[in-house]
């Protein structure tokens, strides 16, 4: 049995006091890991860089002899001891949804973050026990409490189960025939119980019937409402993670993303939790699990969360559309298409995170992995008169894999879409999953058969239209930073560089309302001063008649054939 013990004192300080016990090691040299990423985020967090004051002591407090062998692992000599313990503190003082935080008034854990495991261990059960604050509530999918301590059946289990300790949070249940979830909300919301449990009863139950059960008895929903802008999710068997902001829009302007980061989390509960990738089954989580199926598990899970939103009646197509508009902004405009495929990216989020990266290098898995869905959803239902779907697809893969104990692979994967797509289907896998062909005749023909169309314009800014540069304002600088600029732009063949600070236009300075100069000097010379690596600059250069950034409109036909229209009606679950 493995015992972990959870407790602080001054919780403004943020740290979290840890003790581990392990009950009757077996070897004389146990090697102890503390995990290097955490699942659904396929990168290093390096959370051992957080871990304070490590001692290492037997039952009657003897110290025994350690070292640390790598950056997350320690080799301890056990001496005959019957009790291994370890105490350290843990330095938790981010608030993300993956985070783990503590402060006045709230202890919120992603236990895989700060819970050592001994190696070959992982399969023993474990106990938790808390110590916190007078007056907090745990919220989360927690297991029985048996004599102060909640009881999990192996290290999977308890790193896989994050949890809020709060004093103050609102709770929302909505029950179905198979399960009841619970959504806890803290921080900065003000909630519509009846909208949200309307809309989200209509998403959770198709999404329950698409499948031919829950792989969990009840779920949570963990909200954490921010002030600042801010838009991350982290799936879990039971539950999820989701942190939003700022707090005063979510239930306003930005509810559309607030459902569809739900519903997304929701989906990974059977995709990727337990639909899962062969290199992440089990998981090592001393171990870099290089995949290719990255747009399995991100691609496929934010199509169908879109598509479920739309299909229950939550959404309606104009919602959706907006969605494929992003899309497309994300997909056309993005020059890393030429250069490494979706697969390739699914594999390098190990090497570069999920950061923008070098310019031009690389796609999102989210982003292409979806449109590539839809395209293979279209030529599934295309095929078969509307019958079958990428819906299909999935639920094959539960019942094939995920109950029979099986990780997926990408041979398996192809296979099983190719059983209802047909063999052609294989052609589209190397051109455009394993290769970077155009998607414009892919999506055309996936469009052309819905009675879809899309429509590219110039791009809504002046200077991403004409100069071909995107740029930033960061909160609380004047200077204005190029994240991207388009290959043969004014503002590439001028010398203009990703990460340039812009300063002055033409003697104006670069405050707020920039952009507007930017357009108001159209028919003149541009004179930037700009600031790069400490260096202060001069480059001139003219804007063109040329369109570089567009943006995209999507809509449906104004007079659609009948057969579009059925194939549209099959689609959208609409009569």
């Amino acid at each position: 049995m493995i015992h972990y013990k959870l407790s602080y004192e001054i919780p403004t300080r943020h740290f979290i006091h840890v003790d581990f016990c392990m009950e009757n090691p077996k070897a004389d040299i146990q090697l102890i890991n503390l995990p290097f990423w955490r699942p659904g985020r396929y990168e290093r967090g390096s959370f051992a860089k957080n871990i304070q004051e490590f001692h290492v002591f037997d039952e009657n407090k003897k110290h025994l002899n350690f070292r640390k062998v790598e950056g997350h692992t320690w080799e301890i000599e056990t001496q005959g001891a019957k009790e291994l313990h370890i105490s350290y503190n843990y330095y938790a003082a981010d608030l993300n949804a993956g985070s783990t935080y503590v402060d006045r008034g709230i202890l919120y854990v992603n236990p895989v973050n700060l819970c050592l495991y001994p190696v070959g261990e992982e399969a023993t059960p474990c106990t938790l026990e808390l110590k916190t604050e007078e007056g907090l509530k745990v919220l989360g999918a927690m297991p029985e409490l048996k004599d102060g301590k909640y009881q999990f059946s192996d290290f999977h289990h308890i790193a896989d189960t994050p949890f809020m300790c709060v004093k103050k949070s609102q709770t929302i249940e909505v029950k179905t025939d198979r399960s009841t979830y619970f959504l806890h909300f803290w921080g900065y919301f003000k909630l519509d119980e009846t909208k949200i449990s309307r809309d989200f009863k209509k998403f959770i139950t198709l999404n329950e019937a698409l499948f031919s059960e829950n792989p969990y008895k009840d779920y949570h929903f963990l909200f954490i409402g921010l002030p600042n802008n801010f838009h991350h999710g982290v799936e879990h068997k039971e539950s999820t993670v989701i942190a939003l902001g700022p707090g005063h829009s979510i239930l306003g302007k930005d509810y559309n993303e607030f459902l569809s980061i739900s519903c997304h989390e929701l989906y990974h509960a059977w995709n990727v939790k337990s639909i899962r990738p062969i290199e992440l089954w089990p998981y090592r989580y001393n171990e870099d699990s290089y995949s290719n199926l990255g747009y399995l598990c991100e691609g496929v899970t934010t199509y169908m969360g879109n598509l479920l939103l739309f299909q229950s009646g939550v959404w309606e197509f104009e919602d959706l559309a907006q969605e494929f508009e992003k899309f497309f902004d994300r997909h056309f405009n993005n020059f890393g298409r030429y250069n490494h495929s979706v697969a390739e990216s699914s594999f390098d989020t190990w090497l570069d995170g999920y950061e923008r990266g070098i310019p031009n290098r690389k796609v999102s898995i989210y982003n292409e992995g979806a449109l590539l869905t839809f395209c293979m959803d279209t030529i599934i239902r295309k095929k078969h008169d509307g019958k079958k779907s990428f819906h299909d697809v999935m639920h094959k893969l539960y019942e094939d894999f995920y109950k029979n104990g099986l990780g997926v692979s990408e041979q398996q994967y192809w296979d099983t879409i190719a059983h209802f797509a047909g063999e052609d289907i294989r052609a589209f896998f190397e051109n455009y999953i394993h290769g970077t062909g155009d998607y414009h005749a892919i999506v055309d023909e996936a469009f052309d058969y819905l009675g879809l169309e899309y429509e590219a314009k110039p791009a809504k800014e002046f200077h991403e239209a004409h100069l071909g540069m995107k740029i930033v304002q960061r909160k609380g600088e004047n200077p204005w930073h190029i994240i991207a600029i388009y290959p043969g732009s004014p503002a590439e063949t001028m010398g203009l560089y990703v990460g340039d600070q812009l300063l002055m236009v033409n003697d104006i300075e670069a405050e707020d309302d920039f952009p507007k100069w930017l357009e108001y000097f159209v028919d003149d010379k541009y004179q930037f001063v700009l600031r790069r690596n400490s260096i202060v600059k001069l480059i001139e250069l003219k804007a063109s008649e040329r369109v570089f950034y567009k943006d995209y409109k999507v809509k449906r036909l104004d007079h659609p054939s009948r057969s579009q229209r059925e194939a549209y009606n099959k689609w959208s679950y609409k009569k």
